[in-house]
């Protein structure tokens, strides 16, 4: 399985953008990686969410 936090950003599809942006809106609300896999959401989307919420605090 290729993970999201891998691809290059120009080669997202916007549904998989759509779940990067809806779980990094998660994490700022308060969210753990466990909410998100609860909800449905896929483990690549969650890791570049994390990913790009490290970057914003680096």
């Amino acid at each position: 399985m290729t993970q999201l936090n891998r691809y290059n950003p120009e080669t997202l599809t916007p549904a998989q953008q759509a779940q990067i942006d809806q779980c990094s809106r998660m994490l700022t609300d308060g969210a753990n990686p466990s909410d998100m896999r609860e909800l449905g959401f896929a483990q690549a989307a969650i890791d570049a969410a994390i990913n790009a919420a490290g970057k914003d605090n680096a």
